[in-house]
């Protein structure tokens, strides 16, 4: 009888696990989509798309980033009234710096495969809220620096320029209509990869090496490569195996922990799975808002 029922346990345990593995995952699918919305109504508010981040070219670039400002979009201003965006976020005091405000953790930007609850990142000085999505981002070169020029940055959300930046002010600078290819055919978000060894381990720069999964609210250009909430949608390495994936370069790619896909989301607000193998042509024409090509969606 006990091997019987020891016989039963093993063959109803992985049906067990795959549908909780489902429900999660339906629960990350479910809160990308809220992030799609608050990019949207952000879009509606402001007229132009949320900027990746707030500053521009060093050393004028440790400011917030898009994170930071759909927080009313996602019923949570009173957490972007503790920020403050014209100042740096290494310029004390600024609340942004603040220990309250670095230990946040929102969770609609977390995905309940990788985590059970609030999580913080350690590694001065990049400790605080962490976040497992990350704008898609695509260049002619040097993808990370997003005060770039929009002929060099051909995603669709991008970060700020000098310009915007005069007077401590900041401004988006694509929009919508920028998305030439469309807005179904077009990703601007994804699922960033971490290494499971590294999560909560500060970012690019930490101690005991890099890593991927630091602050998100800010940002800094020339020291992080801005891994913490922009990835580059055609790296080499295509999109991450898994969550063992140890690769060089592992903190500028997109990945999930859900079993062989990464989910993205489409500027049209629709989510989609693609598998892990995805080939790079395929993930360059995603990420590209301007180059014109077609694609076949999984099925």
């Amino acid at each position: 009888m006990i091997a019987i029922i020891g016989v039963l346990v093993g063959l109803l345990l992985p049906a067990v696990q795959s549908a909780r593995e489902a429900s999660r995952r339906g629960t990350c699918s479910n809160r990308m989509r809220q992030l799609a919305l608050a990019v949207h109504n952000f879009a509606s508010a402001k007229d132009v798309l949320p900027p990746t981040h707030t500053g521009c070219a060093p050393p004028n670039d440790l400011y917030g980033t898009w994170f930071v400002v759909i927080l009313p979009y996602i019923e949570n201003n009173s957490l972007y009234q503790q920020f403050d965006l014209s100042q740096a976020w290494n310029a004390g005091p600024n609340p942004a710096a603040a220990a309250s405000i670095a230990a946040q953790s929102v969770k609609e930007y977390q995905c309940p495969t990788r985590r059970s609850g609030p999580q913080k990142a350690t590694g001065a000085p990049q400790d605080g809220g962490t976040g497992d999505y990350a704008a898609v981002s695509i260049a002619n070169s040097n993808y990370q620096w997003q005060h770039q020029s929009p002929d060099v940055l051909r995603s669709a959300m991008m970060g700020c320029s000098s310009v915007e930046r005069v007077g401590g002010r900041w401004a988006g600078r694509s929009n919508l209509a920028m998305i030439r290819d469309g807005t179904s055919r077009t990703a601007i978000i994804g699922e960033k990869h971490i290494l499971d060894g590294e999560k909560n381990k500060g970012g690019v720069g930490s101690p005991g090496g890099p890593s991927a999964d630091g602050n998100i609210f800010v940002s800094q250009q020339a020291g992080w490569y801005e891994s913490h909430s922009v990835r580059q949608g055609d790296h080499p390495n295509g999109i991450a195996r898994g969550s063992d994936d140890d690769r060089d370069g592992r903190w500028h790619t997109f990945g999930s922990w859900h079993p062989g896909i990464c989910q993205f989301v489409m500027a049209d607000g629709a989510v989609r799975a693609f598998s892990v193998n995805t080939d790079l042509t395929t993930l360059s024409q995603l990420s590209d808002r301007r180059d014109g090509a077609t694609f076949t969606f999984p099925e």
